[in-house]
């Protein structure tokens, strides 16, 4: 799953697509344990 083929440019920016996949990793990880939290009320 390549969320930085969009053509916004990223293609030729190595750190940019780093950082925008570590971002996309963050937010699932954040909003999976967001939803466990809340389950567990």
């Amino acid at each position: 799953m390549n969320l930085a083929v969009v053509g916004t440019g990223f293609e030729d920016n190595a750190a940019a697509t780093v950082i925008l996949g570590v971002i996309v990793m963050v937010v699932a990880f954040a909003l999976l344990y967001w939803r466990r939290k809340r389950e567990k009320k």
